[in-house]
């Protein structure tokens, strides 16, 4: 099959899937109407995200399953090289190359930092994921977002999810860290 021929059915088919789930612009986020999702303990999402450190970037795909008191986490680089994945606990982190399975008796956010030089608030992230600040830590709301550990949160696209909203495209600044996060799919 010719490369052309390749591109347009990743495109056809990648339109669909975006067919599926409505999205509203912007505008429509504001924290108030998210709330009833600090109570959600299983989610999941694929999609792609986008990571620019001082040091280094990286762009791939991320799944992501959370349930009570574990998250496991798989990234892979294009065309899937450079899998990982990460199985977090409470103070355990498991980390499989593919060539390697690591366990760390540390915070995720303190290995991510420590091993990649990634500053990237991990315990935070899986509420922001859902449009919600982590709870009982300060942060400042903003039109489109929020300020909390020192990031800005903006998110740029929600899409309806049984019968709510949830964040489609979501970009996190932090001095020189940028991370952009594209929500595919949720599951609920």
């Amino acid at each position: 099959m010719k490369f052309g021929a390749v591109c347009l059915i990743v495109v056809a088919i990648s339109l669909v899937g975006c067919a599926r789930q409505p999205v509203t612009s912007v505008q429509a986020y504001r924290m108030q109407k998210m709330e009833h999702w600090y109570g959600q303990t299983h989610w999941q999402i694929d999609g792609r995200l986008g990571v620019v450190t001082e040091r280094d970037s990286f762009s791939g795909s991320i799944n992501w399953r959370h349930e009570p008191g574990r998250d496991l986490i798989n990234m892979a680089g294009p065309l899937g090289q450079g899998r990982i994945s990460l199985d977090v606990t409470d103070g355990r982190v498991v980390v499989n190359d593919g060539e390697q399975v690591r366990v760390y008796r540390d915070s995720v956010d303190q290995l991510l930092l420590r091993q990649w030089g990634v500053d990237v608030p991990v315990q935070a992230l899986r509420f922001w994921l859902l449009g919600l600040a982590q709870p009982r830590v300060d942060y400042q709301e903003s039109e489109l977002g929020f300020r909390q550990h020192g990031w800005r949160v903006v998110f740029r696209q929600l899409q309806e999810v049984d019968g709510g909203w949830l964040p489609r495209k979501i970009s996190m600044e932090k001095n020189n860290n940028k991370l952009k996060l594209i929500v595919d799919r949720w599951e609920i």
